[in-house]
């Protein structure tokens, strides 16, 4: 026996109980005498109670018993074995303290015996409780039964199961059983499968193209040969049938077909073999939205250069528009509108800014896909170094610590005159800036500002801080003529002519200068010494013919352009083409990397290639394949929303002209082009089966809906299922109770109308809900009894054999406490002394009378029981009573002669009453006069009444009835009567004096109340 106490923190309240009575005691002034002790003893009772119920203060008392729970796997894969029910059958126990508990599951888990004493008890033939047996959820019982035996003190768990759990986890609530001091002994079962064909998989491409070829992968487990028929649906429409020929384990089928009609597309693959004991597995489902036809947009860098792409994409049936970089639009729009953008050997310089930032933010925010074929006006040739082009390819245009490019000394020529002013000379800046971005720290580079003056902004000068020299470029401003002579021969004087390498010029203006016969000199002098010189025309104000006759004679290149965007590819170009290590000449055989699927393209070998444009692969990308010289060939990625893939080589056959006329050629650069393609579907939603029966939605809206909800349309019934959000754009339905199949539903906002709740502006998706694992043929049985191993070692347990029942109960009994709720009995009598004492205090009860009533009854009973236990004791007790009866005697006695005395005192006022009306009456008849005889009557009155005004008015009264009553006795003449009734007065009269004395001391006593009350108050 013993007591918990649920909140100890309140406690201490107890220690205030002496300062509470003593309160009670102090202030409680309106009661007094037994009325006041027994309201504060109730009180404190009350307030002992409160405490009691608040702390939570049980009772309990102690037994010791062992506590075993089975757990009973009855789910379809253990549904043929009956060895659960021999083992149980087996246990018994002869000791009272063994209890036992059965609980069942699969999906469900149910109690099949209360946990209670073995001892005398049958165990059962058969189990009569309902579990749903297409999963096995072992994680949820063990769950459930450890919750039990810890609420129970502790024991164990026997656990009857072939292991092979469909839902949750059962060695992740080994830490929760450690906490709550459960061990777990395991009992293998057998899984017994006959003769049984599953369709594991069947994989589709999610998204298809109307028109595309792709291919079905259906995968089949077989328990051992056998000849079966395989069918293939669309839409319920047989689209395939092949007689198969299954060996034991895994068989993997690929049926080819071809996008025919736009829509989301049901499919259904079916396996038929004879003698199949599980029809539950043998079909499997799938779901493909198939959109229009695709568009690819083909940039070619010279016009009809893409023949070879155009045929390849033709042969899939994929259409496609061709056009040349001029032709590009500067509207986002028409970007977004194509599945994928081709750029073939185009170069930046033909691409303004807009452009090339369009065709980035279509590929990293709107999905589209993108592909570069190399070429000598591609990558780093074409001038894409740190354009948004090259940010969202798969390879860097960069070669540092890669290849051995000659040493390049560069003068930078920039016209600064007035008419650059503005985004010309911004522009112009930035050009120059990326060209030394470009360089080697052991390159050396050298900026001219001129007008009609030429300025050293850079001396030629090592880029060992190239930081400096940009910010001394960035620091140029436009002011002045154009005067480009001066300016040439300032950078050709600036060159160090004994140093090894290439040494070019670069000349930017967007003016005219005047001619001089000088230039030829100079030119001739650049041209001896090595030197190149190229020319950027920009603006229709520009001498185009005179700076391109420069170009060509400085055998260098000339640029024009309108669109000073440009600037930056054109410079970028130039210091490239400076070094001709970015063409890698050479006929190489690739080598394979990694990239998925794609290394199924050429399981039959690659062919060679004869050149290609050297590049470096970012960190994030994927090499499919590579060159001896460890550049990447074919690399890709993803960026953003989009992906991009790039090939270094060109596709028009100078370059690989063994790639072009390889046979298998089309379908590898189709499946490029298609990995490409846009990732999300039409529909905002994203839908993905989870564990636990759960279905996860995926919001793309950028809004997070509060009210949203999900049609599901079942046996020609539609079912509401509300979608609860479980994080940003993110949701979760619950459908555990949905068979395998395919399932349509729209996703919606959750209305409430009059003809009830409706899905609103729903949008129309689908979702395929898989056979359970429970009939999945593909387990494994060595994971499984390892991890069976493991549950039990983990948890203190062992794995028992099916003869070691009298295992179970060889434990430690523990001690149970049993505890007793007395928060009832507590409430009620909390309420009854509560109504006890407010009786107490309202109502006028003779408390006092009661009470000593009470101590009499108890004070004679006392006696007697004490005269009846202690004989010896006799004597002395009659003597207290003899002593006490005495004393009420002589009381008695006393007021017995008080009253014979004033007997006597009555008697004798009486008598002479009597005489002094004697008296008066002869006096009257002697004299004749009636007047004398009423003055003698009244004098007589007053000898009688006056000694009576000493006792106040009630004495007065008790005399005038005495004269009334001897008025009478005269009349009558009987005297004796008289007297008798003068008794009679006196006795009524001293009746009245007492209670005039009990009145004037409750009169007294109030009085002092009210001055005790009145001191209080001051």
């Amino acid at each position: 026996m013993g007591f918990n106490v649920a909140s100890p923190w309140l406690l201490p309240l107890l220690l205030l109980f002496p300062v509470y009575i003593w309160l009670l005691y102090r202030y409680t002034t309106r009661l007094t005498g037994v009325r006041k002790h027994t309201a504060i003893v109730l009180r404190s009772i009350i307030l002992l109670l409160i405490i009691v119920l608040l702390a939570g203060i049980t009772p309990y008392s102690s037994e010791k018993q062992r506590n075993v729970i089975a757990l009973v796997d009855r789910s379809d894969s253990a549904r043929s074995s009956n060895e659960a029910l021999q083992f149980l059958q087996q246990v018994s126990s002869e000791d009272k303290q063994d209890h036992l508990a059965i609980f069942s599951f699969g999906r469900n888990v149910v109690i099949d015996r209360a946990l209670q004493p073995l001892l005398g008890q049958q165990m059962p033939q058969s189990f009569h409780t309902i579990v749903d047996p297409t999963q096995s959820d072992i994680a949820a019982a063990l769950r459930q039964a450890g919750g039990l035996l810890h609420q129970s003190g502790g024991g164990k768990i026997v656990l009857l199961t072939d292991g092979q759990e469909t839902t949750g986890s059962m060695l992740k609530e080994v830490q929760l059983l450690q906490a709550m001091n459960v061990s777990v002994d395991v009992v293998p079962l057998s899984s017994r499968v006959g003769k049984d064909a599953a369709i594991s998989r069947l994989q589709v491409p999610g998204q298809l193209k109307q028109g595309e070829k792709y291919q079905l992968a259906v995968t089949v487990e077989s328990t051992g040969q056998a000849e079966a028929e395989l069918y293939l649906y669309e839409d319920e429409a047989l689209l395939a049938q092949h007689h198969v020929s299954l060996v034991q384990g895994s068989n993997t089928y690929v049926i080819d077909a071809i996008a025919s009609s736009p829509g989301l597309k049901q499919y259904r693959a079916v396996i038929q073999m004879p003698d199949d004991t599980e029809a539950k597995n043998n079909s499997a489902y799938a779901l493909s939205r198939v959109d229009g036809p695709a568009g690819v947009l083909i940039v070619e860098g010279e016009k009809g250069s893409s023949h070879n792409i155009e045929a390849a994409l033709a042969a899939s049936f994929i259409p496609y528009e061709t056009i040349l970089p001029e032709q590009l639009s500067y509207e986002l729009a028409q970007y977004v509108q194509y599945d994928s953008i081709v750029f073939n050997n185009v170069s930046a310089v033909k691409l303004p800014q807009l452009k090339m930032e369009h065709i980035e933010s279509a590929v990293r925010n709107y999905g589209v896909g993108f592909v570069m074929i190399g070429g000598d006006n591609s990558f780093g040739l074409g001038g894409y170094f740190d354009t948004p082009i090259e940010s969202i390819l798969p390879v860097d245009m960069q070669l540092s610590g890669k290849k051995q490019i000659p040493d390049l000394s560069l003068m930078l020529v920039i016209d600064h005159s007035g008419s650059m002013e503005g985004m010309k000379m911004e522009l112009a800046k930035e050009a120059a800036a990326r060209t030394v971005e470009l360089m080697r720290p052991v390159d050396s580079v050298g900026v001219i500002a001129f007008d009609t003056i030429p300025k050293w902004i850079v001396s030629p000068t090592k880029l060992d801080a190239p930081n400096d020299v940009i910010d001394s470029i960035m620091s140029i401003q436009a002011a002045g003529g154009t005067e480009i002579y001066p300016a040439l021969l300032e950078a050709y004087n600036g060159f160090d002519l004994d140093a090894p390498g290439r040494r070019h010029i670069i000349l930017l203006t967007d003016g005219m200068s005047s001619y001089t016969p000088a230039y030829s000199q100079l030119l001739s002098d650049l041209t001896s010494n090595g030197i190149t010189l190229s020319t950027v025309a920009v603006g229709g104000d520009s001498d185009i013919q005179f700076l391109a006759n420069l170009a060509e004679q400085g055998a260098g290149r000339f640029y024009f352009t309108e669109d000073e965007t440009t600037l930056p590819a054109i410079f970028s170009r130039e210091a490239t083409l400076m070094s001709r290590a970015y063409i890698v000449d050479e006929r190489v055989l690739p080598l394979e990397g990694y990239a998925g699927s794609w290394n199924q393209l050429w399981r039959n070998g690659l062919p060679h290639i004869d050149a290609y444009i050297a590049t470096s692969a970012k960190a994030t990308s994927e090499v499919a394949l590579w060159t001896p010289q460890e550049d990447p060939l074919l690399a890709r990625c993803q960026i953003g929303a989009g992906k991009s893939v790039a090939f270094t080589s060109d596709l028009n056959g100078r370059w690989s002209s063994d790639w072009v006329m390889w046979s298998e050629f089309p379908q590898v650069f189709t499946e490029w082009v298609k990995w490409t393609y846009p990732q999300f579907s039409h529909s905002p939603y994203d839908l993905k089966l989870q564990e636990q029966g759960r279905l996860l939605v995926t919001s793309r809206a950028d809004a997070t809906h509060s009210n949203l909800a999900m049609t599901v349309d079942q046996d020609g019934e539609s079912t509401i299922v509300p979608l609860v959000p479980v994080g940003e754009g993110e949701y979760e339905a619950d459908i555990k109770r949905l068979e395998s199949g395919i399932y349509m539903t729209q996703i919606g906002e959750y209305r409430t109308t009059e003809d009830g709740a409706v899905v609103q502006d729903g949008v129309t998706t689908g979702f395929v809900v898989p056979y359970s694992d429970e009939y999945r043929l593909d387990r494994q049985p060595e994971k499984v009894s390892e991890q069976l191993a493991a549950l039990a070692e983990l948890t203190g347990g062992k794995l028992l054999e099916q003869q070691e029942t009298q295992q179970l109960f060889q434990f430690e009994p523990i001690t149970v406490k049993q505890p007793y709720d007395w928060s009832r009995s507590l409430l009620l009598l909390l309420l009854l002394l509560w109504l006890i004492d407010i009786a107490n205090r309202r109502l006028m009860l003779p408390w006092g009378h009661w009470i000593t009533r009470l101590r009499t009854a108890v004070g004679l009973r006392m006696s007697s029981t004490s005269e009846q236990s202690s004989p010896s004791a006799a004597p002395q007790q009659g003597k207290a009573s003899l002593q006490r009866l005495s004393a009420r005697k002589q009381r008695v006695s006393q007021r017995s002669r008080e009253l014979h005395s004033l007997d006597d005192d009555w008697s004798a006022r009486a008598n002479e009453q009597v005489s002094a009306k004697a008296r008066a009456n002869a006096n009257a008849n002697a004299n004749g006069d009636g007047n004398a005889n009423i003055d003698a009557k009244a004098k007589a009155d007053e000898r009688v009444v006056s000694p009576s005004h000493v006792q106040g008015q009630t004495n007065q009264q008790a005399h005038a009835q005495a004269d009334r009553a001897h008025r009478r006795q005269t009349d009558s003449g009987d005297q004796r009567s008289y007297q008798s009734t003068l008794k009679q007065e006196a006795a009524r009269s001293a009746e009245s004096k007492e209670t005039e004395a009990a009145t004037e001391s409750s009169k007294d006593t109030m009085n002092r109340l009210l001055a005790a009350k009145n001191r209080r108050k001051r």
